[in-house]
Order: structure tokens, then C-alpha cells, then sequence
């Protein structure tokens, strides 16, 4: 008879807590409601009538920056991030609160430990938002260093330094545009490979020439190509051109400007059959490097003359998807990217592009979808709704209550855990599937 007495008593212990609901669980459900000022007012009442709730004070600084106060946010979360190290919420806000009061390095730090979060779905969102943030940090060193232009001292750039700007095609071949940034892509790839050159990322430059007003194009003039040269912090620029000739013969020409000199000198062309595309561009790139002065390793000369893909009709496909991801269409660039893979299922490069896209726009749903917890695999049942009420209930009316599977140490008022205990409470909270929310939750209540 004890052991059902003590059932009956627990299942009472449970109707009381529903049957009052906490400050916590009047502030959670304002959340759900998307009623932040409400959310806000009762989860201050939860955290000062329980500070140990990390939960509450999570959930606090969410409703604070969802009411735009992301100074106290940031300030809030930072202590819930004490408590819920691997919590991929807090961390979510967080690195969102920073990105609002301008802390970006911090939120790019923030971000970077994405795999040290528990849920996949919360590091799928996290990885998703350090690409964002590193945008916006490009963007932001792209505006500090045209409102500081007049005091850039072009001396103080490492000797050996090198931005590469998007070709021009010269021909009438529409069709070849998508070139001028995949050429470009292809020549910072293969310079990256030298040790004694530092070559400016795509990304940055991408970055200026949007705070410049060039367009998503980013051509440059001969001009201009100093100052961009100057404005990225480099001694020098390189610039580039194709032209397809008559025969299917295809010219590739280019030239140095010197960002210090403001001088600019051509470095010769070089011509070929199209169908050798990528040999006349290897050949394009070693010019570059004598001209520099530069003696190449052995090990770096090989992996210089590694071709990504001898199939034109994939690089092609590829350079569109650049385009397509420089303005902002990550559908296209997904399609495009996809189909340089299925013309050459060992173009690596595109590959990895195709990869990087995805993520972004599979994280950039569930960042707009995902406000308060995880996303549901479906929506939950009347049943499964009160099973995760009592949860929530019974957790809130006593935080020393654990939830936990069956053999597993319960946890202690103060969060603590036996070495070889998983702690359930925060995913039982936030009602994820994957912990049995639609209906097989085994329940083994313990003081602790």
C-alpha cells in the first residue's frame, strides 16, 4: 500500500501545481503567446522568487530582448549562460544581443562554439548565424575603413599583400559574365596557397565594394583600383580580363596596380584553346607570382596546379551561384551550386559552396521559426499538451524534482549531476520529441 499511497500523493502534489500556476509558467506561456510585455513582468516575479531557475532566467532575457532591451539582455542571458553552458537558446539570444549592441566579436565568439550545444538544431541555427555575423562584421571594417580613409597609412601593409578584383569580360558573349567572379574565385584560391602572400577573401572585398556602391558586380576601374587596394589594407591589386576569341580560342589578360605608387603595369596575357580554360588561368596565376618576386615551395607549386574541375559547363554554374550568393539569392545559389555537383560530382569547391548554402537557408527557416525552443517534429496532441503541463508544473512548484529516465541519478536543487547522469529537466521543459513528449515520458520523481 506505501508505494501507491505515494503515487497518489505525488499525483496530488501535481493537480496543486497546475492547479496554481507559477509566475514561470504564466511568463513561458506569455512567450508562446508572443505577449512580451507580459512575459517580461512574470518572469521577473519567477527569477526573484527563485534566482536558482536557470530556466526563468533564461527565459527573462529573452522576453527582455524581444521587448528590444538587449543591453539587459545580453547582461541577463550572460548569467544563464553560467548555468546552461550547452544551452542552445541562450546561446541564440545571446549571440543576437551582442550582434544588437554592436558587440560582433563577441557574438562571433560566441557562435564559433556552436558544436558544444547539445541540440543539432540549435547548432544548425548557431553556424547559420556566425556566417551572418561575419557578413556584418565585413560590412562594418568596410564602413571604419572609408570613414577613416584619409588617415590609412599605405607603409604600414604587409609587403607581401595581394587583393584579387572581379574580371571583365570583354567579349560579347554574355553567357561568360558569371566568369568575372568565378575567375577571380579560382585566382584567390590558388595565391591562398603561398605562405608568403596575404590575399584578401572574396567575403571582405564583397563587403567594400557594397559599402562603395560598386554593385554586385564589383568592377573597378584602373583608377580606382588603388584606393579599393588601400581601402582593404594591401600593396597590391591585381585586375583581370577574358575575351573570347574566334576558333573557340579564349585571352586572359591582367595587370598590377600598386596601392602605395598608385602605378599600375600589365603582366601579360595569356591564350588558348577554351577547352583548356583552367590550364591558361594556372598559367595566369604564375606570372602573378613571378611578377611579385615570389619563389614557390615545391608543395605549393603542386597544389597551385590542382584543377577543381576540367568540365567548364560546371564552372560556369558554380560562378553563377557566386553571383547568386553575393546578392543575396541563397535559393538560386543552392540550385546553381547544385547543379555544378551533378555535372562533376568531384567539383569539391562547389561541393562545399552547395553545403554552406543549405545550411544557411535550412537555418535561416528555423531561426525565423524557432523563437522560444527547439522546433517540434509535429504539434502536440491535447494529451501530450497536459502531459508536458505537469512537467512543467511539478518542475516549477520544486526545482529540486528531477525527470529522468529510469537508472539515472537524479539531479540536485542546484543543477548538479552524478558523472555518469544525463540532465533531462531542460529538454522535458522545452517538450522535444526526441525525449518522449508524445506519450512514452517514463517519470521516476526523486528528492533529492
Amino acid at each position: 500500500m506505501k508505494p501507491l499511497v505515494f503515487c497518489c500523493l505525488l499525483f496530488a502534489v501535481f493537480l496543486a501545481a497546475c492547479a496554481a500556476p507559477t509566475h514561470y509558467n504564466r511568463g513561458r506561456e506569455a512567450l508562446d503567446k508572443e505577449e512580451y510585455e507580459k512575459a517580461l513582468a512574470e518572469l521577473r516575479l519567477a527569477v526573484k522568487e527563485n534566482p536558482l531557475n536557470a530556466f526563468a532566467v533564461r527565459d527573462l532575457g529573452v522576453a527582455l530582448f524581444e521587448t528590444q532591451s538587449y543591453r539587459n539582455s545580453a547582461l541577463i542571458l550572460e548569467k544563464a549562460m553560467e548555468r546552461l553552458p550547452q544551452d542552445g537558446l541562450t546561446r541564440l539570444y545571446l549571440g543576437q544581443a551582442y550582434e544588437k549592441t554592436g558587440r560582433l566579436d563577441d557574438a562571433i565568439k560566441l557562435y564559433r562554439s556552436y558544436a558544444e550545444v547539445g541540440s543539432f538544431d540549435y547548432r544548425r541555427q548557431l553556424e547559420a548565424r556566425l556566417d551572418l555575423a561575419i557578413q556584418a562584421k565585413l560590412r562594418l571594417e568596410a564602413r571604419q575603413a572609408l570613414a577613416a580613409e584619409s588617415a590609412i597609412d599605405p607603409k604600414s601593409f604587409p609587403e607581401k599583400s595581394l587583393a584579387v578584383l572581379n574580371f571583365r569580360n570583354l567579349g560579347s558573349n554574355a553567357g561568360f559574365d558569371p566568369l568575372a567572379k568565378g575567375l577571380a574565385d579560382m585566382v584567390i584560391t590558388d595565391l591562398s596557397q603561398v605562405k608568403a602572400l596575404t590575399v584578401i577573401e572574396r567575403s571582405r572585398m564583397q563587403a567594400l565594394f557594397e559599402e562603395m556602391g560598386l554593385g554586385q558586380s564589383g568592377l573597378v576601374d584602373e583608377q580606382t583600383a588603388p584606393r579599393v587596394g588601400q581601402l582593404l589594407g594591401v600593396k597590391k591589386v591585381l585586375q583581370g580580363s577574358f575575351l573570347d576569341l574566334a576558333g573557340g580560342r579564349l585571352r586572359l589578360d591582367a595587370n598590377l596596380s600598386d596601392a602605395v605608387a598608385k602605378a599600375s603595369q600589365p603582366i601579360g596575357e595569356t591564350s588558348g584553346e577554351l577547352a583548356r580554360f583552367f590550364r591558361l588561368e594556372k598559367n595566369l596565376v604564375f606570372k602573378v607570382i613571378d611578377e611579385l618576386g615570389i619563389t614557390l615551395t615545391e608543395a605549393e607549386e603542386k597544389a597551385i596546379l590542382t584543377i577543381p574541375t576540367e568540365n567548364l559547363l560546371a564552372f560556369l554554374a558554380y560562378s553563377r551561384g557566386l553571383e547568386a550568393r553575393d546578392r543575396g539569392d541563397f535559393a538560386k545559389a543552392q540550385q546553381e551550386f547544385q547543379q555544378a555537383v551533378k555535372i562533376d560530382p568531384k567539383f569539391n569547391n562547389a561541393r562545399a559552396q552547395l553545403e554552406q548554402v543549405s545550411l544557411s537557408q535550412r537555418s535561416r527557416r528555423e531561426l525565423r521559426a524557432a523563437r522560444r525552443g527547439p522546433a517540434r517534429n509535429a504539434p502536440l496532441t491535447a494529451a501530450q499538451k497536459r502531459k508536458l503541463t505537469l512537467i512543467r508544473a511539478a518542475l516549477n512548484s520544486n526545482p529540486a524534482f528531477s525527470f529522468t529516465n529510469k537508472n539515472l541519478a537524479p539531479a540536485l536543487s542546484r543543477g548538479a549531476l552524478s558523472a555518469n547522469a544525463k540532465d533531462l529537466r531542460q529538454p522535458l521543459l522545452e517538450g522535444r520529441s526526441v525525449f518522449g513528449v508524445k506519450g512514452e515520458i517514463l517519470i521516476d520523481l526523486k528528492l533529492p
